[in-house]
Order: C-alpha cells, then sequence, then structure tokens
C-alpha cells in the first residue's frame, strides 16, 4: 500500500512538496551523520507522512495508519541493527528522489525496495531475538 502512495505521490508531486521532501532527505543525511538514531527515526516516518499525504489513498493511509503504532516498538531496534540506519537513508533517498522526479513506476520500485529491506531487517531482528546489543548514542565509528 505504501508503493500505491509513493506511485500516486510522484503523479502529483509539486514544486513545494519536492522542496519539502528534499529538506527532510537533507535531514536525514545530518542524522545518519550524526549517529542520531532518534532523529534518523523521527524524518522517516515523516518522510513517510509526507507520500502518504501527497499520495491521497484514503484506504491504503487509514490501513498503514493502523499497522504503523504496533511496528513502532520495533522501528528503533531495527535502527540499532549495524549498517541499518545508513542503508535506511539510501532508501529513503531513493524514495524520495523517486517521487520527486514525478516518475511513478520508479517511485513504486524504490517503496518496495524499501519495504522489502525492511523486512529482510525484521527477520534478523528476530533471529537476533530481539534488540542487538550496543550503546546508545554512540556512532558507528565510536
Amino acid at each position: 500500500m505504501s508503493w500505491q502512495c509513493a506511485r500516486k505521490a510522484a503523479s502529483v508531486i509539486g514544486a513545494e512538496d519536492r522542496r519539502r521532501l528534499q529538506k527532510l532527505a537533507k535531514a536525514m543525511r545530518a542524522a545518519v551523520k550524526a549517529g542520531d538514531i532518534a532523529a534518523y527515526n523521527d524524518i522517516s516516518q515523516e518522510s513517510h507522512h509526507v507520500i502518504r499525504e501527497l499520495g491521497d489513498q484514503r484506504t491504503a493511509v487509514e490501513v498503514l495508519e493502523r499497522l504503523r503504532y504496533p511496528s513502532v516498538r520495533y522501528q528503533f531496534q531495527v535502527s540499532l541493527l549495524p549498517g541499518r540506519i545508513e542503508e535506511g537513508l539510501a532508501e529513503h533517498v531513493s524514495v524520495i528522489e523517486a517521487v520527486a522526479s514525478g516518475d511513478g513506476d520508479r517511485a513504486e520500485a524504490a517503496m518496495r525496495a524499501h519495504l522489502s529491506s525492511l523486512v529482510g531487517s525484521l527477520q534478523k531482528l528476530s533471529e537476533l531475538g530481539g534488540l542487538p546489543r550496543t550503546t546508545l548514542g554512540r556512532t558507528p565509528a565510536s
């Protein structure tokens, strides 16, 4: 369903919304560079929200909102997987660039790839038995 929103968002995006998404991509890059997982997660959620808003697919949005709340508790844990925020950043930027380009096929493909990767990360998290060992507040280079 998120891919439907991305496809539709690409077909209707205007200059102001394009700048809004590009600003989110820039902020997400900065959060990853700083190792700020909380900010990364917040910006990730905002980028999905903007794409859903632009896509204006009411039924899809309603279903996604119902699914979002139970999944929030795993979102932060997934972000702690080694390399995941860097992967997520690349995926989000790909989705944002595709939506901003106005290419619905590309936007749908980018969103599908992002969601597929996220499912893989959830599987890794499950295999690890939940939260991986890490020290909060440290960057990967620390």
